[in-house]
């Protein structure tokens, strides 16, 4: 039986793998990866999380959430 190797987060530490409920959603950092919370931008309106995902591209340097934009 093969051994399941435990991935976790560079960021938080948290799992990211098979069965974690993160693993879906993780995306490579350097040499590992990062969870669905640490890939999140906080919006420069409310303060929410969000992720930069299929954001809309807007001129300026600041980031807003689906509902601020």
């Amino acid at each position: 039986m093969e051994a399941i190797s435990l991935e976790l987060c560079d960021e938080c530490g948290c799992s990211v793998s098979w069965g974690s409920g993160n693993y879906v959603n993780r995306i490579p950092a350097n040499d590992g990866w990062l969870c669905p919370e640490c890939q999140c931008i906080e919006c420069d309106n409310c303060g929410k999380l969000a992720l930069e995902v299929d954001h809309p591209p807007h001129d300026d340097t600041l980031f807003f959430c689906d509902e601020c934009l």
